[in-house]
């Protein structure tokens, strides 16, 4: 309770050390505890941060993964996120950003028999994040009658190199999912 009656600011700082804490080299030795106990404090810190604080805590993040896994609930509750819009720009652009260390989709069939290797957290972060997107665009439509005004924030094209990049069938019903929900929004 005590976390809660910080101003927003300072929840924003104290996720993000959280989160640097969580992947600094050496993290990945931690028992399971630890790294539940870290996701658990960091959902009690971000309860209650609207749009903007997430959109700060997105952007400084290098690796999003708890800050994602976190996110979910917290659209998910029944209080909706204020200002939840402010999160479309920033998880856009994590998307932009990951699709660019994930391995391009071969192009011919000589390269399709042999496709690069995809990186797992890569493809789980991939996923964690157009299930984010599709989280936030469902809480949106819910909230207001017509999306037209947020119509620009969502980037399709970056959701078809989802689909075309990646060989993980969860992946790519991830990305089926989000353009379905964004289809049910936008005419």
């Amino acid at each position: 309770a005590l976390l809660l009656a910080l101003p927003q600011e300072a929840r924003v700082k104290l996720c993000h050390a959280l989160v640097a804490l969580a992947e600094a080299p050496g993290a990945a030795g931690w028992q399971e505890q630890a790294r539940t106990r870290v996701k658990q404090v960091l959902t009690q810190l971000a309860a209650g941060l609207d749009g903007a604080g997430w959109a700060a805590l997105l952007r400084r993040a290098a690796r999003p993964v708890l800050l994602l896994e976190a996110l979910g609930p917290a659209v998910a509750a029944p209080a909706p996120v204020p200002r939840l819009e402010l999160l479309l720009p920033p998880l856009f652009d994590l998307l932009d950003q990951l699709l660019a260390r994930v391995p391009a989709a071969p192009d011919s069939p000589a390269a399709a028999a042999a496709p690069p290797a995809e990186d797992p957290l890569d493809a789980y972060e991939l996923q964690l994040l157009l299930r984010a997107l599709t989280a936030v665009t469902q809480a949106l439509a819910a909230a207001a009658p017509t999306m037209a005004p947020h119509a620009p924030a969502f980037r399709v094209e970056l959701i078809g190199r989802a689909i075309a990049s990646s060989t993980n069938p969860a992946v790519q019903h991830e990305s089926v999912e989000l353009l379905g929900a964004i289809g049910a929004v936008l005419p």
